[in-house]
């Protein structure tokens, strides 16, 4: 870059400027010029444009010296708009990479909003099954508040069903559960006593439905009562939650002390996927 050294101070000479005076046109300092001058610093492509500038000739001419041939300048043209045109391809793939990778296949939507996200999406198809198996736990009804947490389904999948409050309302014991599944971007699965559907394959119109074949037995004192449900809740984040009374209306008085075994059946095994014919 000797050269560029020579051909700043030759064209501000012939200009009739100082250090000083293309200093000011620059807004540098003189020692900045001294310092281009004496190849004691190199300036940038930036810089030089600007240096070009001040002494209104071609950017060309201060690195190369004398202005160069038509065809030579018509060739840099065509390489510097080859290589934008490059890098503006080069970031317009990269950016659509970054939408494939992060929104189109699902990652960013399903750790948002879970479930949700993939019954409103086209993408991902769904399947609902009923187990056939029966779960129990035991409820300490001393003591309610002991039983948050208690165990009712888990498997291997990671899939759960965990007591989430036991209280008495309105005279009545109710107990809620929450129901935790597994989900990625590929699908999901959810054991509960609810799930969601999407209503006549709408996309944005959906309906809780309690699980068809769902059997409530709780045991107290000796005997045995029908379990009634008594809510159900939409699907939010991985999971969802279910409520149920543990006696039926007209068994009075209910047992208020002592341990009640409640037995579930027909849990239903929610799932979705992602439709293979969606690439991602």
């Amino acid at each position: 870059m000797a050269s560029v050294a020579k051909h700043i101070k030759r064209l501000r000479l012939e200009k009739g400027l100082t250090q000083e005076a293309l200093a000011e046109r620059l807004h540098v300092t003189r020692q900045a010029v001294s310092n281009w001058e004496r190849n004691a610093a190199q300036p940038d492509l930036d810089t030089l444009q600007a240096i070009a500038a001040a002494l209104g000739v071609a950017v060309t001419e201060v690195i190369y010296g004398a202005p160069p041939p038509a065809a030579v300048t018509k060739a840099v043209r065509r390489r510097w708009l080859l290589t934008g045109a490059l890098a503006v391809l080069g970031t317009a793939a990269l950016a659509y990479l970054v939408w494939l990778l992060a929104f189109s296949n699902g990652a960013v939507g399903t750790r948002r909003d879970g479930f949700r996200y993939q019954l409103g999406d086209g993408a991902y198809r769904t399947s609902v099954y009923t187990l056939t198996d029966s779960w129990t736990v035991a409820l300490n009804l001393d003591d309610p508040a002991a039983n948050a947490g208690a165990v009712l389904y888990r498997d291997d999948e990671g899939c759960s069903i965990t007591v989430a409050s036991l209280e008495r309302t309105e005279g009545r014991w109710v107990v809620t559960f929450q129901a935790e599944g597994t989900l990625s971007r590929l699908g999901g699965r959810l054991v509960s006593g609810c799930y969601e559907e999407r209503s006549n394959g709408s996309l944005s119109s959906f309906r809780v439905e309690a699980a068809d074949g769902l059997s409530l037995t709780t045991a107290a004192e000796g005997r045995s009562w029908a379990g009634e449900l008594s809510d159900i809740q939409p699907l939010e984040g991985d999971g969802n939650a279910f409520s149920c009374y543990l006696f039926p209306a007209q068994a009075e008085p209910e047992p208020s002390s002592g341990t009640a075994t409640l037995t579930v059946e027909g849990l239903v095994d929610f799932r979705t996927w992602r439709n293979w014919r969606f690439w991602g």
